[in-house]
């Protein structure tokens, strides 16, 4: 797969982001968490790959390689029960 094909099927979840592990196993509930959205993530386990991603980065620009255990993206948290979570804080 290129990453243009990534990209392209994962468009409307993603938006310009390539997602990627550089850890399979440390990052597996991560991994989990997006295959259960269908979001493919890229297995970044070769210690040439962060030089290329950080030379893709630059090169397909406004395209953004985040790593999958840095930062959650939005549509794999649940609005409903972030809510109901932060009423029930603001209660107490």
């Amino acid at each position: 797969m290129t990453l243009e094909e990534y990209l392209a099927r994962n468009k409307e979840k993603t938006e310009d982001k390539i997602f990627y592990t550089t850890d399979e196993k440390h990052a597996a509930h991560f991994l989990e968490m997006y295959r259960h959205k269908n979001i493919e993530v890229l297995i970044a386990n070769h210690p040439v790959d962060m030089y290329v991603i950080h030379h893709l980065e630059r090169k397909m620009s406004p395209v953004v390689f985040q790593r999958i255990d840095a930062e959650v993206h939005d549509t794999l948290l649940d609005k409903t029960r972030e809510k109901t979570s932060i009423n029930e804080l603001l209660r107490v």
